[in-house]
């Protein structure tokens, strides 16, 4: 091997890695992508254009020092919000800097895994080493440090529900999904009675999204597929070749499908791929260098 060659190696070896067991996933108002990174413990965000097509584009911002980030949503006011999964906290980040942390009740045991915003700009935050759901006030959300949320929501199931993520569609149901129960719950809305219990035996479900379309759609993680169902009707399944075990589900602006995938990629699904239950190919692929 010539000493050009072996130096190209060793650079490709230093070279960092935006992606890094890419977990949760969401978009701007700019159409710009921000994706966190478990293992990586970053936040990574895409400028819009350069996620248009397929390749290895560079991160315009990335932000270092997070711990463990599991998922992302954005607020009202357009601040990143990240549930940290192993500091037992969530994070704000405004611009390029993280700017307060809340730590959960007894967040050395804590393990937040998803967070989204209802109506009332009240955040809530599932924490899979318990039977609780985390509502804390846009009054809390204020300040950093430890302290009580101002709603707990015990969930069916019990701690071995291991709950992973919680939506809330154009309607206010909420959705959580309960990856030891292998199955999605709906909920009238927080504290509500329970409407819907999908079942999804041996799939592994991770996340629920809702869509534009007014379906909600599930990552079945252990059947590496993609689950869209309706709030009263039947799930049906999508397969691809290109599918490692996906995480998290965000649309885009423009109504595209993301995912994230433990083999360190983004795929990106124009709205047309999912037509009738069946195999689907992506027709964008981010990755790294």
């Amino acid at each position: 091997m010539g000493f050009a060659t072996l130096l190209a190696a060793i650079v490709a070896l230093a070279a960092p890695h935006p992606l890094r067991d890419p977990t949760g996933l969401a978009f701007d108002a700019r159409g710009n992508l921000w994706v966190c990174n478990y293992s990586g413990r970053t936040v990574v965000e895409y400028g819009a254009a350069s996620i248009a097509s397929s390749g290895a584009p560079a991160p315009v911002l990335t932000i270092q020092r997070i711990r463990g980030p599991n998922n992302v949503t954005f607020d009202r006011s357009g601040n990143l919000w990240v549930a940290e999964y192993d500091g037992g906290s969530i994070a704000e980040v405004r611009g390029a800097r993280l700017v307060l942390r809340i730590r959960l009740p007894h967040d050395q045991f804590a393990a937040p895994t998803g967070l989204a915003f209802d109506r009332t700009g009240t955040l809530w935050v599932t924490d899979q080493r318990s039977d609780r759901l985390y509502g804390y006030s846009p009054a809390q959300l204020r300040a950093g440090g430890e302290k009580r949320p101002a709603r707990s929501i015990r969930l069916p199931g019990g701690v071995a529900a291991n709950n992973q993520s919680v939506a809330f569609d154009a309607s206010g149901r909420m959705w959580v999904v309960q990856y030891g129960r292998d199955r999605v719950l709906g909920f009238a809305g927080p504290s509500g009675r329970q409407v819907r219990a999908l079942n999804v035996p041996g799939k592994g479900p991770l996340n629920v999204t809702p869509g534009r379309d007014g379906r909600l759609w599930l990552t079945l993680a252990g059947a590496s597929e993609l689950s869209p169902f309706t709030p009263a009707g039947p799930a049906v399944t999508f397969s691809s070749t290109s599918f490692a075990n996906p995480h998290t589900i965000a649309f885009d602006p423009g109504g595209r499908l993301w995912t994230t995938q433990y083999s360190d990629q983004v795929l990106g699904f124009d709205r047309e791929a999912f037509g009738d239950a069946g195999g689907v190919t992506p027709s964008i692929v981010i990755r790294n260098p």
